[in-house]
Formats: C-alpha cells, sequence, structure tokens
C-alpha cells in the first residue's frame, strides 16, 4: 500500500485523497494539486495522497475506492502519527488558495461535510429542472426529464434499503479527527458486503450518510466547502451547456469566476461539464493569483468612506 507525502506541514493537519491508477494520479498532480499546493502552504497544512488500494484487491472483502474512504483514518493513524486531523477531499475538486481555514469548521466527536439538501444559494427544485433541460436540449436529447435526480429523501434511502434520514451530503469533502474515527469508520467499511448495489453506481455516498446521520456524527457546514461545479454551471453558465462545453476560454473563466466566491469547487459526476477539472490547458495564471493576494490583503485593511469628489476614470484616449 503506497501513500505520499508531498507536503509536510507543521500544524498537524492535512488535505488527504485516494488516486488509484496512474492516469487518475497525474489528471489530479497536473490540474488540481497547484491549487491544493498554495492553499495548504497558506495555512500551514500537510498533502496526503494514497495512490493504492488501501485494502488488497485479492481480499474477498475488497470494495471500491470510493468505499476505502472510511479505511484512510485508521491507516492515516499507522502511517503517520504526527497527524491529528484530516479533511478528505476527492481528486476532482478546485480549491481557492486564499479560502479560509477548512480546519477552523473543524469539531470534536463530529464529521464535518456539506448539505446537498439544505442551505443551498439556489432553490434545489427549480436547479435541478434546470440542470435536467440544460443536459437534454445540448446534451443528450435522450436523458429524461424525470428521474431519481429528483429522489426524495425517503426514495433515496429506501432505494438502498435503508431508514430515511433527514439529510444527504456529498462525501466528497470530509472533516474530521484520525484518532476519534479510525476504529468507527473502520468498523463501518465491513458493515456491507463487497458485492453490494447502490444506486450511485455501488458506491458508498447513501450508506455512509446513513451511518453518520444515524449515528449522529454529521456536522454540516458551508455550502463554500464544496460547491458543485453542475449546478453553478447550470445556475450561472448555462451558456456552456449551449456550447456542450467545448468552449475551453469560457469554461475556464467561468470556473476562475466562480473559485472567486467559493472556496472548494468538486466537478463530481459523469456529465461533460464534470470533467472540466481534467483539461490541462486550464490555470491560475499570475495576474489570477495576484488579484487574489491584492483582494486578501485589501479585506484586511480599514476604509474610512470618506468622499473624495467626483472621480473619473483614466483611459488611453
Amino acid at each position: 500500500m503506497r501513500s505520499e507525502e508531498i507536503l509536510k506541514g507543521r500544524s498537524g493537519n492535512a488535505l488527504v485523497t485516494i488516486a488509484i491508477g496512474d492516469q487518475h494520479y497525474a489528471k489530479w498532480k497536473e490540474n488540481c494539486l497547484p491549487s491544493w499546493m498554495i492553499y495548504a502552504k497558506n495555512n500551514d497544512l500537510g498533502i496526503v495522497v494514497y495512490t493504492e488500494n488501501l485494502i488488497s484487491r485479492e481480499n474477498p472483502l475488497w470494495k471500491k475506492p470510493q468505499w476505502q474512504k472510511m479505511l484512510l483514518p485508521e491507516r492515516l493513524s499507522l502511517d503517520y502519527e504526527n497527524l491529528k486531523s484530516v479533511c478528505y477531499l476527492d481528486t476532482d475538486i478546485l480549491i481557492n488558495p486564499f479560502a479560509p481555514n477548512v480546519f477552523e469548521e473543524l469539531r470534536p466527536g463530529y464529521v464535518a461535510s456539506v448539505s446537498l439538501r439544505n442551505n443551498l444559494p439556489y432553490p434545489l427544485e427549480p436547479l435541478l429542472k434546470r440542470l435536467v433541460l440544460l443536459r437534454r436540449e445540448y446534451i443528450d436529447r435522450d436523458y429524461p426529464l424525470d428521474s431519481g435526480i429528483f429522489a426524495s429523501l425517503e426514495t433515496l434511502y429506501k432505494e438502498n434499503d435503508l431508514p430515511p434520514q433527514n439529510d444527504e451530503i456529498c462525501t466528497g469533502v470530509l472533516l474530521f479527527n484520525v484518532s476519534e474515527f479510525a476504529g468507527i469508520m473502520k468498523e463501518w467499511f465491513y458493515l456491507f458486503p463487497p458485492n453490494i448495489k447502490t444506486i450511485t453506481n455501488d458506491g458508498e455516498q447513501t450508506h455512509l450518510n446513513y451511518l453518520l446521520i444515524s449515528n449522529r456524527y454529521l456536522h454540516t457546514i458551508s455550502y463554500d466547502w464544496q460547491t458543485i461545479w453542475s449546478y453553478e454551471s447550470a445556475w450561472y453558465y448555462p451558456h456552456l451547456f449551449e456550447n456542450k462545453f467545448e468552449n475551453l476560454n469560457d469554461v475556464h473563466n467561468a470556473i476562475r469566476d466562480t473559485l472567486f466566491r467559493t472556496n472548494f469547487l468538486h466537478f463530481a459526476g459523469s456529465w461533460p461539464e464534470s470533467t472540466n477539472w481534467q483539461d490541462s490547458t486550464f490555470s491560475m495564471s499570475n495576474s489570477y493569483l495576484d488579484f487574489q493576494n491584492q483582494l486578501q490583503d485589501f479585506n484586511g485593511r480599514t476604509v474610512t468612506g470618506k468622499p473624495i469628489g467626483k472621480y473619473v476614470p483614466k483611459t488611453d484616449s
């Protein structure tokens, strides 16, 4: 089992991900790691990536890598003794390098994550209807107008043979103390059979939701900590669908605009918009980073609001 400590922080906190397979690892390292590095250095965080299965493929209890995030706390406690708390992130997440320190959201005894149902900056059903119609109109004419994307919480859990809960998080961001959850999450991993079928392509999301919520371990934090790119593009940038996300200049500008007003941007899903993070031509230019630095400095300054009279902008003419 191989892990790589890309950056060693002094705070005892780290960003952690799982990137299994050379191609997957290479895409994450080229396209997402640069923003993680700046953010981590700004907040004295480490960065750790696991590049092999946390349980052997030959083990009869092996499950997909999505499930293996439940084995992370124990694995980290063995591999990195000085690591206190981690923020697990899926590999398809870009970070606003100048976002606040996510570890300020940590609460002892809880796993922090972001709701997909509550406290969103847009009304959920109109948002989803807009997303579905945009996909149908510009991406796939056979996409059904009514499907599981509109499932109620009751339906979501019942379809996975689980008792209904009062929320749903996206498990692409999980913030927790390593020692507190090493034993708990390891036990959860082995609760379900290796051949388990789920409505999320046999992933762990609904089951981990059930375990966190029913055991009262979940602490929900602001949507800024896991803004969903599909939602953002449907609500604020519908023209990107019309161009099938092929105008990369427009796509990149929209991503940069979004990172101005959020912290973590998650490209969850399998639709064309969800692969935008893999485009190697996307970068945070020096001018973008310089302006972000200036903005952070300016936000820390006191302004008086004292009138200076009418100001006419200077032009070259």
